[in-house]
């Protein structure tokens, strides 16, 4: 009787090693993208919100402050921002390369290895929602933004700073 070894194990270290690495460039470019940026992502949430022009959304902001009102939420978005590019990243390179590290499992088609990075990174934002909530609140709320939310959370519960969680992983 000939006995065929077929390799079944995956390389859980490199996949780790991979996503680290992937994870890590992917939170420094974001750090730089939240301090360059707020500013306009200040401006097209407000304008989300209230429905006004880019030219009506930025007046009223810099009424309701001058330039520090449009980094509103920068503390939230500092700490969103990265981790949810780390979280995609890691995902990406980690899915692959642990799937990569089997003999069966690299075989499948690239289509099914990217779902499957897609569905981890969709969780991992997710998990981010509630501080996703506290940036968008304070960026278009202002100062009213944390009694907003604890008003939100004494009436509802903390659960509700994951309402919209299924849209955002998407």
């Amino acid at each position: 009787m000939t006995e065929v070894q077929v390799k079944k194990s995956f390389n859980v270290d490199k996949a780790l090693k991979q996503a680290l690495g992937g994870g890590l460039s992917g939170a420094s470019a974001m750090v730089v993208q939240v301090a360059t940026l707020m500013p306009l992502r200040t401006t097209m949430n407000y304008q989300y919100r209230y429905g006004t022009s880019t030219t009506e959304a930025l007046k009223t902001l810099f009424k309701d402050g001058g330039i520090k009102r449009f980094y509103s939420g920068v503390g939230p978005a500092l700490i969103q921002g990265p981790l949810s590019r780390f979280g995609d990243t890691a995902a990406n390179a980690g899915i692959m390369a642990f799937l990569d590290s089997n003999e069966t499992a690299s075989k499948l088609p690239v289509a099914v290895k990217t779902i499957g990075a897609s569905v981890a990174s969709a969780c991992f934002r997710m998990v981010l929602t509630p501080v996703d909530t506290l940036k968008t609140t304070l960026q278009t709320q202002g100062k009213a933004g944390l009694p907003i939310l604890k008003a939100r959370i004494a009436a509802n519960g903390v659960s509700s700073l994951w309402y919209g969680s299924v849209a955002t992983g998407k």
